[in-house]
């Protein structure tokens, strides 16, 4: 049974590592669906094939092979916690794991991985120890108390500093990047994991007493497992977690662990007690951790220095870790250890273009829909436009949501605008359940591409839909942090969009933070004339571009990066991001070098989007400048002698003249040196 069940385990550990590295990548969505239908199809008829075969019927013993009877509840009962402890150790491993390294794909496949190859070695090691039928009650004891006293270290000596730090200086290439992430995940559930798998056929030997009954004792053992190990899925990650934190979640699945050797150990003054005791010395050491340490254990950002006095408020609910600190800059929203968003000037200003810029190039707009919450930066200036009859925003996220009164300084308490809907949806299945034609604006800023799940909302299926909601002159902002991505994978993001609005641009709302810009129908065009207008209807929405330096027309010309010409032959050799094939989650999101493709900047094209930008064009200039080439953001615009104006062909005295005109412009490369 040990070996079976070994063998099942190491089956799924080599699955989920095929699916997220091979097949994914390579084959698309739908392909690998198919192969494991086939597989199991496969797998089927080979069952079926076996069960034709007539087989010698089974000897039935007489005469019980073992006194384990008696105890047959108890068994039961320990491999029932043992399973409870198993799986909702594994929630808990996880979301330490995505705090350090990123909500990855790859992340999940590596942790299912390295815990199921430890269920293998362990289930090996528990059908050796079974055969020799001694000690059984033993070895099992043994293995909760490993169990709880491996758990706890690893996660007490866990270090995200170091690991990464480890990583980084590795130059081996993806494959020893990906060595020493699997590495690093074992040291954390490794000896766990082995532990999990000697304990099923143990518990297995124990309760076998006939041949008779073999098989529907394995089941019932089986069984027991499995429906622990849900149970502590379903307890672990949607009540422990939110109502408890990490720290006590940690505890009480450990302490589920330690009920199932309870259940079998008889104390005597025997080589048990001394692993007995470590154990619950360690369980018991748990309680005075302070209550945010593993958090911080697992925070990433502290790599840049966090000091935790900044720390406004660390909780922790059902879908992540939130940590806000207050810095120089503002506030800044992290979760699961990932900036997300913040209240810093920068931020702000590519935050709120979202909406601006289209918003202010239509008449009497009605309708706005706003995915991702964020610190309500987009939201906030939505709401500055009072004939909006109607703003809408989708959060996966309650718990992010209610961290909005934090950031009320710079978000004016959006959510108690009353013409404001919330809706704690999916953006994209918010989509699917309006009717068509019913949005002016629908913008979006997602968590980091990278991210398990993000991908759906770069889709070309994904602009199909929100096309369909657009109004006949609506459009859609979709931001596009281009750094986060290697050159292919961008083109790839890039193509999808420009499927589905031909006539898009590309637009920098701050250093390295793009924005595309689509039109349902007609072309995309910036009209200065009407952007005044509307200015002199919306004090509020000027104050607000001012204060954040939007307003202007060398700013708004300044956002312009290329013209829909220039995208469409950057990325035509490149295949578009889609359901079946979403690229942009298999990103090397924790080693990619910052850049950006430079075939996909082009200013010349400035006035094919705003015809009266002519004058702006030294402006545009520096800012593709800016991006071609890293080194120029870091030029002294103060000293007398310019390094970079070899770099920018227009010469001294236009530079010069860009930067009278933008203080965005100023502010950015000060901030650069």
């Amino acid at each position: 049974a040990g070996i079976l069940y070994g063998l099942n385990t190491l089956g799924a550990a080599c699955g989920s590592l095929l699916v997220d590295f091979f097949l994914m990548p390579t084959m698309g969505v739908l392909s690998t669906q198919r192969t494991a239908v086939f597989l199991n199809i496969a797998v089927g008829l080979g069952a079926w094939l076996c069960a034709r075969q007539k087989t010698a019927p089974l000897a039935v013993d007489a005469e019980p092979i073992a006194t384990a009877s008696t105890q047959g509840k108890f068994v039961v009962a320990a491999i029932f916690l043992s399973g409870f402890a198993g799986m909702g150790m594994e929630i808990l491993w996880f979301r330490t794991l995505i705090s350090a390294l990123g909500q990855l794909r790859s992340v999940f496949s590596i942790l299912l991985a390295v815990v199921l190859f430890g269920i293998w070695l362990g289930s090996t090691a528990g059908a050796a120890l079974s055969l020799r039928g001694q000690r059984l009650k033993e070895y099992f004891v043994l293995s909760q108390w490993l169990f709880v006293g491996s758990t706890l270290v690893s996660l007490f000596f866990f270090d995200v500093q170091n690991l990464l730090s480890s990583i980084q200086s590795y130059r081996a290439g993806h494959s020893g990047e990906l060595f020493l992430l699997t590495w690093t995940t074992f040291q954390l559930v490794g000896i766990p994991a082995l532990c999990m798998g000697i304990a099923f056929p143990l518990a297995n030997a124990l309760l076998q007493d006939a041949a008779a009954t073999v098989g529907r004792k394995a089941g019932a053992i089986y069984l027991a497992n499995t429906l622990g190990a849900v149970l502590g899925a379903l307890l672990a990650g949607f009540f422990l977690l939110p109502l408890l934190g990490m720290k006590w979640s940690v505890f009480f699945c450990t302490f589920a662990s330690l009920s199932a050797a309870v259940l079998l150990w008889r104390p005597r003054k025997d080589w048990l007690l001394a692993p007995a005791a470590l154990a619950l010395a360690t369980w018991l050491g748990w309680t005075f951790l302070p209550p945010a340490s593993l958090v911080q254990k697992s925070f990433r950002a502290k790599l840049s220095g966090t000091d935790w006095r900044q720390a406004v408020r660390v909780s922790e609910g059902l879908m992540e870790s939130i940590v806000i600190l207050e810095g120089k800059d503002g506030r800044t929203l992290y979760t699961n250890g990932h900036k997300m968003s913040g209240t810093g000037p920068f931020a702000q200003r590519y935050m709120r273009a979202l909406v601006h810029l289209p918003l202010l190039n239509m008449e009497n707009p009605k309708r706005v829909l706003v995915i991702c919450f964020g610190v309500g930066n987009t939201l906030h200036a939505a709401s500055l436009y009072p004939g909006l009859e109607k703003i809408e925003v989708a959060d996966l996220s309650k718990h992010v949501l209610s961290q909005a009164a934090q950031f009320a300084a710079t978000n004016g308490n959006v959510l108690q605008d009353k013409r404001l809907l919330v809706f704690v949806n999916d953006g994209r299945q918010h989509l699917r359940m309006q009717a068509n034609d019913s949005y002016d604006l629908i913008t979006l800023e997602p968590p980091p591409l990278a991210f398990a799940g993000v991908a759906a909302l770069y889709a070309k299926e994904f602009y199909a839909l929100a096309k369909d909601k657009l109004r006949d002159q609506g459009q859609v902002t979709q931001w596009l942090p281009i750094r986060q991505l290697s050159a292919p994978v961008a083109k790839a993001a890039i193509r999808a969009f420009v499927e589905v609005f031909p006539e898009a641009v590309l637009l920098a709302g701050e250093y390295g933070e793009f924005f595309l810009l689509g039109r349902k129908n007609g072309k995309v065009e910036l009209d200065l004339e009407l952007v005044q207008k509307n200015l002199a209807l919306y004090p509020e929405v000027k104050k607000d571009m001012e204060r954040y330096h939007l307003w202007g027309p060398e700013e708004l010309a300044g956002m312009f990066l290329a013209n829909a010409t220039t995208l469409w032959a950057a990325v035509a050799d490149f295949s578009p991001v889609t359901d079946d094939d979403p690229s942009l989650e298999y990103v090397r999101a924790l080693f990619l070098k910052s850049f950006v493709p430079v075939d996909v900047i082009n200013s010349s094209g400035l006035t094919s989007w705003c015809p009266k930008c002519a004058p702006y064009a030294a402006y545009t200039k520096i800012i593709e400048a800016v991006h071609k080439d890293p080194s120029f953001v870091r030029i002294d615009p103060f000293l007398p002698a310019v390094p970079g104006l070899q770099k920018f062909p227009e010469g001294k005295e236009s530079y010069e003249k860009a930067l009278r005109g933008s203080a965005y412009l100023r502010d950015l490369l000060q901030a650069g040196k």
